[in-house]
């Protein structure tokens, strides 16, 4: 009896010792303290014909300087500031991805709702589009009114991006 007291005593100490997320405020300051274009500057190398394939020097140091001074106002532990400086990386990348998006005709929010991404969400990862991911997708786009067979591969590239960069913030702990 003693020996499964002890066992079952280690495991919750193990489970505490995880980490369970981030806060609200946590979450949110990147997003609500971001400067307007570094969303934007963040994704321009991800977008089609797009000559860098870096983000720039400026853009990183100004992502750095956002998430640590998000981490220092939040409380993030210090040992938590590497996953952190991912989450808020994600997250902008989200946002930046997400404005491309709507400016190709597509509502990022019903996007992400009809894919079950976002916080909240099942989040799944969509690096590899399965192919009921595919049939999923072009079933949400086409109930929204979009001619899915009209759409260029990059607005999917750019589609698959916001979907996975939105489910990747959401999962990030």
């Amino acid at each position: 009896m003693h020996r499964i007291s002890m066992i079952l005593i280690a495991l919750a100490s193990t489970a505490a010792a995880k980490p369970t997320g981030w806060t609200a405020q946590q979450r949110s300051c990147p997003a609500n303290q971001t400067a307007e274009n570094l969303p934007d500057e963040l994704v321009k190398s991800m977008l089609p014909g797009a000559t860098e394939e870096n983000i720039s020097d400026e853009t990183a140091e100004q992502l750095a300087n956002l998430a640590l001074g998000c981490a220092k106002q939040t409380k993030v532990a210090k040992a938590r500031l590497e996953p952190y400086i991912e989450f808020a990386t994600w997250q902008l990348t989200s946002i930046g991805l997400g404005r491309q998006v709507k400016a190709r005709g597509i509502d990022p929010q019903q996007l992400a709702s009809a894919m079950n991404v976002g916080p909240g969400r099942a989040n799944p990862s969509f690096e590899k589009l399965s192919d009921d991911q595919v049939t999923q997708l072009m079933v949400a786009l086409k109930a929204r009114g979009i001619e899915v067979e009209t759409l260029g591969e990059d607005v999917w590239q750019l589609v698959g991006g916001y979907l996975e960069a939105t489910s990747r913030a959401s999962r990030a702990r």
